[in-house]
Order: C-alpha cells, then sequence, then structure tokens
C-alpha cells in the first residue's frame, strides 16, 4: 500500500493540482476528490453536478502528515501532525462521512464554490439539524453548470452536520475549528427534505456503523471481482499488479455515478465515450462485469431519451451534451466494439438486444461520414485535445476512427448474425466495412510504417459547412463555419484569414497500437511485431516514450498500449511494466498526459489507469 505525505506547503490551490495525487470517494449519488485532508471538491447528487464546496487547509496552519486507504477498501485516512482523520462514502446513507481525533486543535476552511456569475453561500442551520453542534446548508440553483457552461437543470440542496467542531461564519464561507474528537456528514439531494432526511438518518446511525457497512460492501466487492477474474501466471510482479486492480476497482467505483456513467476527472464531470471503453476494458479484465455493463446501461438510457450519445453525457442532470468536431466517428465505433465485448464476456444477451436501437444509430452514423473508404477524426481524440496533432487535420482520414469503424461495425455485424437479429441494410454496410478494410493498407501506409492522419481523404471531399467544437483561430467552443481548407471559425473570429491548411502526415506510436489493443489485425503482424521491438528498443536507450518520435510528452496510456502490444508479439517486457507501475501516483492511479515521465493534467483518471490495467493483466496472463 502506498503512503501520500501532505505539507501544508504542498496545497491544492497553489499547485494547482500538478503534484500532488487526489483520491476519489463517492457512492453514485454525491462523491468527494481529496489532496490528504483537503476536499478540492465536494460534488452531486447528481455527479454531473457543480462542485459545492472545498475544504482547505488555510494559509496560516501548519500541518504535515500521511494520506492512505485501508486495504480491502476505499476508506481513506490522513495521520497528521495535529491527529488523524478517517472518510468515507455510504451507499446505504447516501452520505460522506468524516471522523477525527484531533490531538491539537486544527482548523479547515470551507469554501463555496465562487463562479464568475454567482457565489454560493453558506447558511447557518443548526436551527434545522438541532443535535449538532455546526450545521450548514448551500443551495446551487438549476443554472449551475455541471461542466463548461451546461447547467444541471434542477437545485441541488446539500446539507452538512456534525459534533465536535465549531463554525465560524465569515463573508463567503466559514472555519471549521476541530479539537477532541468528532463526525461530519454530508447529504446532497434535489430538495431540501429529502437531504434532511439522509443527514439526520445517517447522524443517527453514526460513523463506526457507517464504515463497517461499507468496508463490508467494499470487501464483498473486491472478493466478487477475484472470483470472476482470469488467473495470472506467477511472476516477481503480480502482487504488484493486484494492489494496482485493486486501487484501480474502488477509485473507478467511486467514480461510477448510480446511472453507470463514470466521471472523467474531477474537472471533467460529464461520462465520455472514450475514456468510458478503456475504463470498461479495466472493469472486464479486473472482473467487474455488473459494472462494466452499467456503463452500457446508461448509453441505452440516454440514447432512449435523447436520440443521440455525443462526445460526453451527463450524469443524471438535464440533456446538455458536450459536442466536439465529427462526433458521430470514433466514439460511435468504440460504443459497437464495447457492446460486443461485454457480450462475449457476460453472456448477456438480453442487455445487448436492448442496445440494439442504439447501435443500429451508431452503425449508420459512420456511414454518412465515409470517403475514400476513411473517416475524419473526432475532434476530441487525445492527441488532437494534448495538441499531439492539430485540429487543422481533423478532415484528413484518421487511422483510429476508421480502425474502429472496421472492428466495431465487423464485430456488431457478426453478432447479429450469430443472435439471428440481422437486418437487411447491415448487408449494405458490411460491403462499405469490408472496402475500408481493403484499402486500408493503401490509405494509411507509407512505407514501413502507418501515418496517423492520411491526406488521401482530401481528394475529391467537399469539407462541411459547420461544425461544432474548438475555433482553429482563438480556441474558443462554439458553433464554427468553414473558412478555408480545415480551418473552421467561431463568429468573433469572422473576417479573419484562414490558417495555413495541414499537408503533413504524421506518424503516432499510440496510433499503430491501437491495433493490437482492441484485436483488430488490421495491421500486417510482422509489421507490428518489428515498430514494437523498435518502440522497446528506445524506451529502453532513453528511458523515455514519447508519443511523436523526439518529442518529451506522452498519452497516460501509452505505456498500457505498448505492454499489451508486446504480450500480443510474445515480447518480453517486463521493465516496462515495472516502470508503469512505478510511475502512478501515492494513490494508485495514472494520470491523461506525462511529460518526461512526470504527471501533467487530469489525475486521478479512470481512463488511463483502466487500460493499463488491462494490459499489466494481459501481460501476466496464464496461457
Amino acid at each position: 500500500m502506498k503512503e501520500r505525505y501532505f505539507d501544508t506547503a504542498s496545497s491544492f490551490r497553489l499547485l494547482k493540482g500538478r503534484q500532488d495525487p487526489i483520491h476519489a470517494f463517492g457512492n453514485g449519488e454525491i462523491m468527494a476528490y481529496g489532496h490528504g485532508p483537503e476536499w478540492i471538491q465536494m460534488l452531486g447528487a447528481p455527479y454531473s453536478s457543480p462542485t459545492i464546496f472545498g475544504m482547505y487547509v488555510p494559509a496560516d496552519e501548519q500541518v504535515q502528515g500521511k494520506t492512505y486507504r485501508h486495504p480491502g477498501t476505499n476508506a481513506w485516512q490522513h495521520d497528521l501532525n495535529k491527529g488523524t482523520i478517517i472518510e468515507t462514502a455510504s451507499h446505504a446513507h447516501k452520505c460522506l462521512a468524516r471522523r477525527w481525533d484531533i490531538k491539537e486543535e486544527f482548523r479547515m476552511e470551507i469554501v463555496p464554490e465562487k463562479y464568475p456569475w454567482y457565489q454560493l453561500k453558506m447558511r447557518d442551520q443548526r436551527a434545522l439539524i438541532k443535535d449538532a453542534d455546526f450545521a450548514f446548508l448551500i443551495q446551487a440553483p438549476a443554472f449551475m453548470p455541471a461542466y463548461g457552461h451546461y447547467p444541471v437543470g434542477y437545485e441541488i440542496c446539500t446539507l452538512v452536520a456534525g459534533k465536535g467542531a465549531s463554525l465560524e461564519f465569515g463573508e463567503n464561507g466559514a472555519i471549521l475549528t476541530m479539537n477532541g474528537k468528532g463526525e461530519m456528514y454530508v447529504a446532497s439531494a434535489r430538495t431540501m427534505p429529502e437531504a434532511a432526511d439522509q443527514l439526520r438518518k445517517a447522524m443517527q446511525t453514526g460513523f463506526d456503523a457507517i464504515l463497517a457497512e461499507e468496508n463490508e460492501l467494499d470487501r464483498a466487492f473486491l472478493q466478487s471481482c477475484a472470483e470472476k477474474r482470469s488467473p495470472l501466471r506467477e511472476h516477481a510482479l503480480r502482487d504488484e499488479v493486484l494492489a494496482a486492480v485493486e486501487d484501480f476497482l474502488l477509485l473507478t467505483r467511486a467514480q461510477q455515478s448510480g446511472e453507470g456513467g463514470i466521471q472523467a476527472g474531477y474537472n471533467y464531470h460529464y461520462a465520455y465515450v472514450r475514456d468510458q471503453y478503456g475504463t470498461g476494458r479495466g472493469l472486464l479484465a479486473s472482473g467487474a462485469v455488473d459494472e462494466a455493463k452499467k456503463i452500457l446501461a446508461f448509453y441505452r438510457d440516454t440514447f432512449a431519451r435523447h436520440g443521440i450519445i455525443a462526445n460526453a453525457q451527463p450524469m443524471g442532470a438535464s440533456g446538455y451534451f458536450h459536442i466536439h468536431e465529427n462526433d458521430e466517428v470514433e466514439i460511435t465505433g468504440y460504443l459497437l466494439l464495447q457492446a460486443a465485448e461485454v457480450l462475449a464476456a457476460t453472456g448477456d444477451k438480453e442487455l445487448f438486444y436492448s442496445l440494439k436501437p442504439m447501435l443500429n444509430w451508431a452503425l449508420k452514423a459512420q456511414l454518412k461520414w465515409l470517403h475514400n473508404d476513411m473517416l475524419p477524426f473526432n475532434g476530441d481524440e487525445t492527441y488532437v485535445a494534448g495538441g499531439l496533432l492539430t485540429r487543422l487535420a481533423l478532415n484528413h482520414g484518421s487511422f483510429e476512427a476508421t480502425l474502429l469503424f472496421i472492428m466495431g461495425g465487423r464485430r456488431y455485424i457478426r453478432v447479429c448474425r450469430e443472435l439471428d437479429c440481422l437486418e437487411e441494410w447491415m448487408e449494405g454496410a458490411a460491403e462499405k466495412i469490408e472496402s475500408a478494410a481493403a484499402n486500408f493498407e493503401k490509405n494509411f501506409r507509407r512505407g514501413d510504417g502507418y501515418i496517423t492522419n492520411s491526406l488521401k481523404r482530401l481528394e475529391g471531399l467537399v469539407e462541411p459547412e459547420f461544425r461544432h467544437g474548438v475555433c482553429t483561430c482563438k480556441g474558443h467552443f462554439s458553433w464554427l463555419y468553414r473558412v478555408g481548407e480545415g480551418s473552421y471559425h467561431c463568429s468573433e473570429c469572422a473576417g479573419i484569414p484562414a490558417s495555413e491548411p495541414c499537408h503533413e502526415e504524421f506518424s503516432l506510436k499510440s496510433t499503430l497500437l491501437m491495433d493490437p489493443f482492441i484485436r483488430a489485425a488490421q495491421v500486417d503482424k510482422e509489421a507490428i511485431t518489428e515498430q514494437v521491438k523498435a518502440f522497446l528498443e528506445s524506451y529502453r536507450k532513453t528511458g523515455c516514450l514519447p508519443t511523436l518520435p523526439e518529442g518529451n510528452k506522452c498519452l497516460g496510456y501509452d505505456y498500457g498500449l505498448l505492454l499489451l502490444a508486446a504480450a500480443e508479439c510474445n515480447l518480453e517486457a517486463d521493465d516496462l511494466l515495472r516502470d508503469m507501475l512505478d510511475i502512478r501516483d501515492a494513490c494508485g492511479a495514472w494520470v491523461e498526459y506525462y511529460i518526461d515521465s512526470k504527471p501533467e493534467s487530469t489525475l486521478c483518471r479512470p481512463w488511463e489507469s483502466g487500460m493499463n490495467i488491462t494490459a499489466a493483466l494481459r501481460y501476466l496472463a496464464k496461457e
């Protein structure tokens, strides 16, 4: 079990989360992201909600200590120089609970979230929660954003109360002063009566009973996963991989909403299709089949209500979707692939049948974008969002989107044939899939290697007049219109000349390695093997795993992609597995990107963690 050291000199607010890892605990309705004893975000209910408040060590407090998770559970303990704090999230009582035993007076600052147009307010509620030493309410109006500028759509009432501390209200927050033993409970719901009922029941139950009950649920969950997981061969790193699996399972379960969607991270309170494919693969590999099925049920229910699945969708909130450029490609391939993989792993035909309206839409949506047997890029593709590929190339042929169309479409149609539910139009779709497969080498192979973006798709292409996404001029997120080849501007940039078009083809490591990860077998096996050997040799010489040649930045799952490819090619990569485990943070998670092997951008990520766990388990699988 890793330990994480906390010092007030490394406050999350000072470092903006870039240095110290964070942990997550939640119950599907309400959750918190923590940095040591601090809460950088408390959010919900639902999971797609604004941050309600944070809880921080004041600048004038001197606090040091260590943070760790209790083995076998998702209860977190902070052993500080001023005392001990333990916290958990209760599924049964729909609350967050915290207990402390403080030897020396310890203060924490509770800060309601402030938005550019609205400041959330704390209001004393000891008159409502009469047996509490402190109590307050924060009401978030329906227009507050769950993510970006997308409103939740209804009011959220958050009640907090406890004993063994005093609360001194200020202009925009309060100071919680703890001394001795005490407890705190947080409940959140759409209405104040619901929140009050949950809070009172939690306080009546007490922290010890809540912790024992939640620990029992956590242990039962982990045991169920272990029983469903494939056995591993004997290996020096076997126990460490299994410890990483436990970290992944508990951190991911904490971030999975009751509806089934999973947080993309503490700064993305939405469920992203791409992210949930990688997370779902990790859940299946780890034995959490019910949690993997819930992801698909979330998509099914969202599609039934709105007739669309976008780049990202809200969990439990109103139907405001996060729509990027070319949102009907790539993610739609993931939907088809994920449905087929879950069916293969679980045999749940009823779930598959219930998904068919959405899956039919996902396949048909991709057919509209085919040109020269290729699909374009989705605008939120990881290496586009990470600046590794320019947005000016979004209408080029995408290796990955086309690969997902071929593999996802093939598997979906094959399953429909096996279950005798093939529809007439699918025969025409199958022909287009096979045409894309037949021309894949011509479109994406250059000499001995493969490229990420093919200029061949531009031949004879009439680019769309409009799209929704990121302005190629000033980076605003809005409706855009075409001003030149590959250039799309927002209304604010009207009259500004188009950028020079991109006529360069790039080769990104993660693109090629996606073929073995999704078991596509579309790329020549000998070519894959030689490339994997070259990637491993370069890594062993430089200690660096850049996504772009000569770069220093890699995607957080590039380690897993290369490790799984090595396993598929029967290549030894113990050193890569060792290094991949070592770059996990002290809370047991991988992050969004690494620069010179140091974490960058979003922490506590289910997606990168899921893909790397999938690779680790595949590498150590018994043959």
